[in-house]
């Protein structure tokens, strides 16, 4: 929502910005859909580390890619990898829900971005009233803008306020403990980081903005204070990750077809990796980069050394499998690449389920991954369609 006057400027036009505010901003980045065109905010927080909302990287991470521009507007594109960690997409700490997604691009292509910058998130979060901008691509073009809460304009000074205890409902979704405020924003703004003016620090992590027909009067996002203890884990394993010789055996992917592949689950392929304690990786072929993936928000600790479930399922789904050989089998909402698919591991039916994705067909009652929980297909395309108006 766009509060008064549009008070958002280019980095590349105004010469009275701050000057840490432009060089942050090209740590900020165009996520988009390569098949459907829609796009969102991300930026860099590691090495090959980046952040965006759980409802911008929505699909096959493989289908997405990341522009960057530099002080100057030249853009760099990368392509995206592997999706290292997500919450439900939507703020509701109730259902472990703030809105997130960690990813990583092609490390071949690092080299494209290595004068990139990184972001550094503060763990103490957003304060009321706190003086924040925040860089975004939003708008009907996608231009890349620096919003301010500096305005000097008659409608007053852009503020972030913090919802604790109230609950505010935008549309038919119930925001709580999220980050409100006036920084001016459109559709596509969704992922970008909120930065307190004085410390640089990315203190929240935009997520919806007002549709500005009388229910809010306020963008929302989430507190990076919530976000962080969640990722901390995460960004922790993976600066002490192993090395791909410390991995282990991974396995390959039996490649007897490939038809069918987005309208059924049945593929000749292995579907548990022989996991390194700290490495919950698949590897199947030349298709997809050896490299760890992190345990998803949702995936509990511990392992199993069960034999292999019963080959008679009575679906096409591929059998999941657990291993004696190695530490830890698959943890329920585990999450691997096959096929260029999301599956995600159900512990209850020892199957991989898919991933929701709204573009392909599965039958009403097929069970299938959708904000952090399996459900059937029919109840995840129900909620997919309640919440999507509503997304920036």
């Amino acid at each position: 929502m766009i509060f008064g006057i549009d008070s958002r400027q280019s980095p590349f036009l105004y010469s009275n910005q701050d000057s840490k505010q432009i060089t942050n901003s090209t740590a900020v980045g165009q996520i988009k859909n390569r098949n459907t065109g829609v796009f969102g905010t991300a930026f860099r927080i590691d090495q090959n580390t980046f952040m965006t909302n759980a409802h911008v990287l929505a699909g096959n991470p493989k289908d997405y890619s990341v522009t960057f521009h530099d002080k100057y507007g030249n853009p760099t594109e990368v392509d995206v990898n592997n999706q290292l960690a997500r919450s439900q997409p939507e703020i509701d700490p109730n259902k472990g829900g703030f809105d997130y997604a960690l990813f990583s691009v092609m490390p071949q292509q690092l080299d494209r971005i290595k004068s990139t910058p990184k972001l550094e998130l503060d763990p103490n979060g957003v304060t009321p009233g706190q003086s924040v901008y925040m860089p975004q691509y939003s708008g009907s073009n996608g231009r890349k803008t620096i919003a301010t809460s500096d305005s000097e304009k008659s409608h007053g000074i852009r503020e972030v306020e913090q919802l604790s205890t109230s609950n505010m409902l935008i549309g038919d979704r119930w925001h709580r403990n999220g980050v409100l405020h006036q920084l001016d924003a459109e559709r596509g703004a969704s992922g970008s980081p909120i930065i307190s003016a004085d410390t640089h620090k990315v203190v929240a992590l935009q997520s919806t903005v007002s549709n500005g027909n009388g229910d809010s009067d306020r963008n929302t996002g989430a507190n990076m204070f919530n976000i962080f203890p969640e990722i901390k884990r995460f960004l922790d394993q993976n600066n002490s990750k192993p090395s791909n010789s410390q991995i282990g055996n991974l396995p390959s992917r039996i490649d007897n077809s490939r038809q069918n592949n987005q309208q059924s689950g049945a593929n000749n392929w292995d579907p548990h990796p022989q996991s390194h304690p700290s490495a919950s990786a698949y590897n199947a072929g030349s298709d997809f980069q050896n490299s760890a993936w992190g345990r998803l928000s949702s995936g509990k600790s511990g392992s199993q050394s069960t034999s292999p479930a019963s080959a008679t399922t009575g679906n096409s789904r591929p059998q999941a499998q657990t291993t004696t050989a190695q530490n830890d089998g698959p943890v329920h909402g585990q999450s691997i690449i096959s096929n260029g698919q999301q599956r995600v591991y159900n512990e209850k039916s020892r199957l991989w389920e898919h991933a929701y994705n709204p573009q392909v067909s599965r039958k009403a009652n097929d069970t299938v991954w959708y904000n952090n929980q399996f459900m059937t297909q029919s109840e995840a395309s129900s909620q997919y369609d309640r919440t999507r108006w509503a997304r920036a």
